[in-house]
């Protein structure tokens, strides 16, 4: 219904555009129109005014006048851009109208607010109470206040009738939320700019180009200058369709994000391969700005594969690819809970490579990494794929065997283990052959939890060293708990010394021309108390590994010494004796000076004390080798290479090395009866060591056919069961009485020369 104002309002309309009519009409030379026409004319402006009068504009929509109207409205437009709510209120505080855009009154119950009293209305809001009452009270002020997740700025405004008189106010809410949330995302943008090493550019919502970082520059060739300004903040995508842009857009506008690898050039025109991600920021729901990060992947997995990568690398041994202690124990872990939810059993085993240190010493570390790829490989091929092998560190192995049901299943597992090392490992023609201990322990049986469980294994490991290597032994089948107790230890190591549990053997050396014992080779055994006679083999590269009981190389020189000064009271006179040096003795003099302390208190004559040193070690460093022979030298010692011919390589450092003998490998006269070029390589040795004025022993005769060869080439010296096992000291001088009448076949001759 017309109101009298709007009736006024539309009547003064009509006469406006009446009277711009008839002057239009005077204007343009008179035309006269008809009556009825005319009358006509006038109903239809007025119907026209009352709708322009009466119906409110929509409220996006901007009358435009001159310029200066059009510039006031963008200015005004631009500082609330987001959505407003109008409402009016009363003087007594009740709300008479209430009215928005359609976004910022979505959810807004209009009809049930009307009449509603404000002050009331807002009461919990101490703030937004003191402005009601400020607005009550004639007041026009501006604020902002923070209302739920929201951000107003209200604009609060009084009402007076044409008297003056007080009826109200008014207010207009703005919505800041969208703006404090753009300037948020923009600061974010900008930091990323600024340090993000991944390529990033800013578009607008028209797709080009107001911001690029330095490493957008950096990966595609276009500096900044190139390309603001420009549809130029994508990669240049080689091959791309207008299907794939026409994918991405669609992404954009239903999920504000598309991701992919994509193909691109660089300025200069070389292809190089992207990760690219495209997401928008929308203002009041429509798309204002593009960002595309992207980063150059050429060389490189993918992001999500380089995780994988990582995560592999983190638990996985690098040298084999078994997994590594990490996962080990994690997979150890979750075992053991299945077992104990289940009801079941596990086996956990220790796979120790027996004297894998040799080999490197010998062969050098690049083929140890070799063979310890191959033990991975076989002990993965003999177990099942819900089973795990591992390695956990330099020459240790593990594996966890789920749901075994006994001991036999248990002991079956082993035997696979340890018949890996039944063929010998082949490598570039030839061969090496290797054995392992193995130590298990069960769950539940030999521990409840991961501690016991790893420690017993471990025990058992060391257990099964201890009994001879080459072998398993399991703690559920441990011969009493006491079987632990008695593992080598080196706390017992060093106290062997002092309870006397150390004691030296002499293996004969003979001449092979008289047949009579011209020295002996001092051969350490430990008399362990519990576990009795321990080898050399069993407890020597334990205290090489470790580094302990640097004593125990001058005891062996003081107590042979002793012995031979003996022997010498007894009418037994040896040319020379002999004993093993090791690595730690070669890589220090303290041990020669004590070496020269024991002889010069027990009188040993210059030149009787002979020290073996193995080829591997010669070889290892040959100027260390060098030093140690000339310190030796110096000290009244000589010198012999042992275990020559081992190491396979050639055999013409001996030009380099002043040693008085060397002692062939065992495995060069005590195997089978040698090829015709294994002979000619034993005669080129045996020539070359006369030529250099070195004596030649063969080691490990056993039968006659071997002395024969030995003396046919023209070897000096003999050792093995042939003509005795390691004697102790009481029993060499019987020996040697014995030796004095030569044995059939061999002729008596004056005695070899002085080695020194």
């Amino acid at each position: 219904m017309l109101t009298l104002n709007t009736t006024i309002r539309a009547l003064l309309v009509t006469l406006l555009f009446a009277g711009l009519g008839l002057a239009l009409q005077s204007l343009y030379g008179g035309v006269r129109v008809h009556g009825g026409y005319f009358y006509g004319l006038l109903g239809s402006v007025w119907l026209i005014a009352v709708l322009i009068v009466a119906v409110p504009a929509p409220r996006n929509v901007v009358q435009r006048s001159d310029g200066a109207l059009e510039r006031q409205f963008l200015m005004d437009s631009l500082g609330a851009y987001s959505p407003v709510v109008y409402s009016s209120v009363d003087r007594d505080g009740r709300l008479t109208e209430i009215s928005g855009s359609a976004r910022a009154m979505a959810g807004i119950d209009v009809d049930g607010l009307i009449g509603v009293s404000v002050p009331e209305l807002v009461a919990g809001d101490p703030l937004l109470v003191a402005d009601v009452q400020r607005a009550l009270a004639g007041e026009h002020f501006v604020t902002e206040r923070q209302f739920g997740a929201r951000h107003y700025r209200h604009h609060f405004f009084p009402i007076y009738s044409r008297s003056g008189e007080m009826l109200g106010y008014s207010c207009v809410s703005v919505d800041l939320t969208q703006e404090h949330s753009l300037n948020a995302e923009l600061t974010l943008m900008r930091e990323l700019l600024q340090n993000t090493t991944d390529a990033i550019s800013v578009s607008d919502r028209h797709h080009r180009v107001i911001g690029v970082n330095q490493a957008f520059a950096t990966i595609t060739g276009f500096s900044h200058e190139e390309v603001v300004g420009r549809k130029a903040g994508l990669p240049l995508i080689e091959g791309a369709n207008p299907g794939l842009y026409r994918d991405m857009l669609r992404a954009l506008r239903q999920r504000g994000v598309w991701q992919g690898e994509v193909r691109a050039r660089r300025k200069g025109g070389e292809l190089y391969s992207a990760n690219l991600t495209l997401s928008v920021i929308r203002e009041n729901g429509v798309i204002a700005h593009y960002l595309a990060f992207f980063c150059d992947i050429t060389d490189l997995s993918d992001i999500r594969r380089s995780q994988e990568e990582l995560q592999y690398q983190v638990n996985h041994d690098h040298l084999t690819g078994l997994p590594n202690r990490r996962l080990f124990l994690d997979r150890l872990d979750q075992a053991m809970k299945r077992a104990k939810r289940l009801g079941g059993r596990l086996a956990v085993y220790f796979v120790d490579l027996d004297n894998f240190k040799l080999v490197n010493d010998a062969h050098g570390h690049q083929f140890g990494d070799e063979v310890l790829k191959s033990v991975g490989a076989r002990l993965q091929m003999v177990m099942r794929d819900m089973d795990t092998v591992a390695r956990l560190a330099g020459d240790e192995f593990t594996v966890i065997a789920e749901n075994v049901a006994d001991r036999e299943q248990i002991l079956s597992v082993t035997r696979k283990i340890v018949d890996c090392f039944a063929t010998p490992f082949a490598f570039d023609g030839g061969s090496l052959e290797l054995s392992a201990s193995v130590g298990i322990g069960v769950y539940p049986d030999d521990g409840e939890d991961m501690v016991a469980l790893l420690g017993g294994a471990d025990a058992a490991m060391y257990k099964a060293k201890a009994l001879g290597r080459n072998g398993f032994f399991e703690l559920s089948d441990r011969l009493g708990l006491d079987g632990v107790g008695k593992l080598v230890q080196l706390s017992d190591l060093r106290l062997a010394m002092h309870r006397e549990q150390m004691a030296l053997v002499y293996q004969p050396l003979l001449d092979l021309r008289t047949g009579g014992v011209v020295g002996c080779e001092a051969l350490l055994r430990w008399n362990h108390g519990a576990l009795g006679v321990v080898s050399p083999r069993d407890f020597l590269p334990l205290v090489e590994e470790k580094g302990v009981i640097p004593e125990l190389g001058s005891w062996v020189v003081h107590e042979m010494s002793g012995r031979y000064n003996l022997w010498r009271e007894q009418g037994v006179v040896l040319d020379f004796v002999s004993i093993n040096v090791g690595r730690q003795q070669l890589e220090g003099e303290g041990f020669l000076d004590s070496a020269r302390d024991a002889a010069e208190m027990n009188a040993l004559p210059p030149g009787s004390l002979m020290l073996d040193i193995p080829e591997i070690l010669a070889l290892d460093d040959l100027e260390r080798t060098r030093r140690f022979i000339a310190a030796a030298h110096a000290r009244g010692f000589v010198c012999a290479i042992n275990d020559f011919g081992a190491s396979g390589k050639p055999f013409d450092y001996l030009r380099e090395l002043p040693v008085a003998m060397i002692k062939l490998d065992q495995r060069m006269v005590g195997g089978p009866r040698p090829s015709g070029e294994l002979q000619q390589l034993l005669n080129a040795i045996v020539t070359l060591a006369n030529l250099l004025g070195i004596r030649v022993l063969g080691v490990g005769v056993e039968q006659s056919r071997q002395e024969a060869l030995l003396r046919d080439l023209g070897c000096h010296y003999a050792q093995g069961y042939l003509y005795a096992r390691p004697l102790g000291g009481a029993e060499l001088p019987v020996f040697f009485r014995a030796q004095q009448s030569p044995p059939p076949g061999i002729a008596r001759s004056a005695g070899a020369a002085p080695l020194s």
